[in-house]
């Protein structure tokens, strides 16, 4: 009698163990899944209102965990500079110019219009690394263009470049966007 009573206590703590176990995977996936469905619908919806405005914002979004890349595709954008994310999707003429990669899934929004201030016409973040996407944006009520983040890089090779009765700092507004250079001067202390 023992060891039945045994055999059966040991099945039944283990249906509850996968059951439970379930349970808690289907919840974590639901969530995961409620929390992409309310980032793409925010991001869509926020990018939508600013291509019919005619002001410049900052906007920032904290990205769901499953999310591993986004990227922003300008229809100027050239083949050849593209990663092998975006080459798919501009050959292939298939709808949709904001990617976002997940763990198992590729999730594509259609923002009409959508430009880049500059060369390479694409943006691509890596949210593997952090999961803050942080996005300047200016409509000009046909649409919205995104300006590319401010790069340490770009600030420290203009500010090196500075000579006697030459700026290279100077041209940073032009080159990226209105206001690059104060970004540049105040997030890195360069081109001041």
């Amino acid at each position: 009698m023992q060891p039945i009573l045994m055999i059966s206590t040991l099945l039944v703590t283990i249906a509850v163990l996968v059951f439970g176990f379930n349970t808690v995977f289907s919840f974590t996936e639901n969530a995961n899944n409620a929390a992409l469905l309310s980032f793409t619908t925010k991001l869509s919806g926020d990018l939508q209102v600013q291509s019919k405005s005619s002001s410049v914002s900052r906007l920032e979004y904290d990205v769901p965990s499953s999310v591993r890349e986004i990227c922003f595709l300008d229809k100027r954008a050239k083949q050849e500079h593209l990663p092998p994310l975006l080459v798919d999707r501009l050959q292939s003429n298939a709808k949709g110019n904001v990617i976002i990669e997940t763990e198992d899934s590729t999730q594509v929004i259609q923002i009409d219009n959508l430009k880049f201030s500059s060369e390479p016409y694409y943006y691509c973040e890596d949210m593997s690394v952090k999961n803050r996407l942080e996005l300047r944006l200016k409509g000009d009520l046909n649409g919205v263009t995104i300006y590319e983040p401010v790069s340490y890089y770009a600030c420290e090779t203009f500010d090196a470049e500075r000579l006697e009765g030459f700026d290279p700092c100077a041209v940073l507004d032009e080159r990226f966007w209105p206001g690059y250079q104060g970004v540049c001067c105040q997030e890195f202390n360069l081109c001041c």
